[in-house]
């Protein structure tokens, strides 16, 4: 969290955001897009989505976890783009009733973007920027 902050949980028990708390993000949903960019070396795809987006609080411990306070749980909907980059890319060395040997790739991947939220608390303002990283690995040619 950037900016403290004090709320009540569905219990009506208080619960205290201080600054640099941490919180739990989670995303799930459908993302829609194109390759630009779909070289030897590089995938490029601008998408849209629309998603179930939920950031709650954890503060508490696995056995208290329904006085954890929800800040956000609500479809949001956005703009994205995602790049891929080949690090490696090889054949499987074994087959399946010498009939299928797939090839696999290994990439860095890229995703940015920003989501803006259907409806919210008036408490909270804004939208989400976002921006991930990860290593994928692929089946098939790159």
């Amino acid at each position: 969290m950037k900016t403290p902050f004090f709320r009540y949980t569905d219990n009506n028990e208080p619960i205290n955001f201080k600054l640099n708390d941490s919180v739990s993000y989670f995303k799930r949903g459908m993302y829609l897009g194109y390759f630009i960019d779909d070289s030897e070396v590089l995938n490029l795809a601008p998408y849209i989505n629309i998603v179930k987006t939920s950031i709650e609080s954890n503060k508490f411990g696995p056995s208290e976890k329904d006085k954890e306070y929800v800040l956000i749980n609500d479809f949001t909907y956005g703009l994205g783009c995602r790049a891929e980059i080949k690090l490696a890319q090889f054949q499987a060395k074994y087959s399946y009733y010498e009939m299928f040997n797939p090839k696999h790739h290994i990439a860095l991947a890229l995703n940015v973007g920003y989501d803006m939220i259907s409806q919210s608390d008036d408490f909270f303002e804004g939208n989400l920027y976002y921006a991930n990283i990860g290593i994928v690995w692929g089946f098939g040619d790159f």
